[in-house]
């Protein structure tokens, strides 16, 4: 069997800058209507004239990479921001209508929480794991690399999911970011045309709560108790089950 070799390191954009913060509300932008084909150096080229920008992401679906139109902008200050809005808002960038609004933080509770563990979708299902490993370590204090089936809807069957525990948390936001920053997928694709596999996406592992759990554990035990079982007990059978169930909802994978 042929070994899928992995692309140089130094081909993806790896660059980590220092971002500035934010001074006060009201510096996040939230854009629509943007061309698919829209980077994120190009939005930050469009929103730069109007002030020193923190942080700039085109959003992408999880599933295939691509662009769903839409981006954030951040910027150091709120009358930066107020500048860009009135200038852009319904202007006509690429041959789209962009529209843009202020985004304001959604609850607390509603926010993922971080986590030491990262869960790395798109990575070529021909990639050796030693090779990934070996990539991931690079960018962070590596503990423990898994593979996984990536069992999303609409996955093409090409790749895999990566879970990366890292040493602690800043480790995995870090390498959180590197990955968000890159601008092409550092993993060969033999089956696909250079250039086009879709970027990595990464996201935290979902850290559940215990009153987010309890529906699942509550399902699991009234369907326990209708099963017939001359083996263990009940709540044996009931622990073991949820453990599974809750192993599976922290990869972000559904019970049925």
């Amino acid at each position: 069997m042929p070994i899928v070799k992995c692309q140089s390191v130094t081909s993806c954009d790896r660059a980590v800058s220092t971002e500035p913060k934010p001074q006060g509300d009201n510096c996040n932008l939230f854009i629509t209507g943007l061309n698919r084909a829209t980077t994120d150096r190009e939005l930050t080229e469009i929103f730069r004239p109007f002030g020193a920008i923190c942080r700039v992401k085109v959003t992408r679906d999880i599933h295939t990479g691509k662009s769903r139109g839409q981006g954030f902008v951040l910027y150091e200050q709120a009358d930066s921001a107020a500048a860009a809005l009135t200038a852009l808002n319904g202007s006509m960038v690429s041959g789209r209508t962009i529209h843009v609004h202020y985004s304001h933080s959604r609850p607390k509770d509603a926010v993922v929480q971080p986590s030491k563990t990262l869960f790395v979708r798109n990575v070529p299902k021909e990639t050796l794991l030693h090779v990934a490993e070996a990539f991931f370590a690079e960018l962070g204090e590596l503990q423990d690399c898994l593979r996984h089936t990536d069992k999303a809807v609409g996955n093409d069957g090409l790749s895999v999911v990566v879970r990366l525990q890292f040493r602690d948390e800043s480790n995995a936001q870090s390498v959180l970011e590197r990955v968000q920053k890159m601008t092409k997928n550092p993993f060969a694709r033999c089956r696909m045309a250079p250039g086009k596999a879709p970027l990595l996406i990464a996201k935290y592992a979902q850290v559940y709560t215990e009153k987010e759990r309890q529906p699942y554990r509550k399902t699991l035990k009234n369907t326990l108790k209708s099963i017939p079982d001359s083996g263990s007990s009940v709540n044996e059978r009931s622990t073991q089950l949820c453990a599974s169930a809750e192993s599976r909802m922290s990869q972000g994978v559904g019970l049925g």
